[in-house]
């Protein structure tokens, strides 16, 4: 299952009986070398990281800042409904108004999601010279750690030898 595929990629070993699944001598002679620098890559990982943390910040401060803002908006609309300021407007048509504004809002989420299960939404940030993918997210760690691409075994740069081999597994 996946949690035991992240484990093997992190470890190089099989979670069950922790025999040596990923020989990383024989796929780093395999594979490519790219122009990259452990340092380079952990670097503009974090780079990523942040930035995407200050987007995340600024939606968050944009949904409050609305969500302020239409508190007012409401009180002003509840003054003017006590009032007697939308008398005029029939049941039927608040009926349409509150089925356009439903409608709106789910068909919103509806595209959200969609997009989303796509994979739409996903940084696509320091991508993978072999296979294109992101190594953002989970993967970025394991990559740092492994010099390797996780999704398709691409050696990206050399990890000295002494933190390739104090990697996640111990001995007896």
């Amino acid at each position: 299952d996946k949690s035991d595929c992240w484990k093997v990629l992190k470890t190089g070993n099989c979670p069950k009986c922790r025999r040596e699944v990923i020989d990383d001598k024989a796929v780093a002679s395999t594979t490519a070398k790219y122009d990259l620098n452990r340092e380079e890559f952990k670097t503009k990982f974090e780079s990523f990281s942040r930035q995407s943390n200050r987007r995340l910040l600024r939606l968050l401060i944009i949904y409050l800042v609305t969500i302020c803002c239409g508190i007012p908006l409401m009180k002003y609309l509840r003054n003017f409904v006590d009032r007697g300021g939308l008398d005029w407007v029939t049941l039927t048509q608040w009926k349409w108004i509150a089925a356009v504004v439903l409608t709106n809002f789910s068909l919103f989420f509806l595209v959200i999601f969609i997009l989303a299960a796509k994979g739409k939404f996903q940084p696509r940030g320091l991508p993978c010279p072999e296979c294109g993918r992101s190594l953002l997210g989970r993967a970025g760690p394991i990559t740092v750690k492994t010099g390797m691409c996780v999704f398709c075994g691409c050696q990206l740069f050399e990890v000295p030898t002494g933190q390739a081999a104090s990697g996640g597994t111990s001995s007896p």
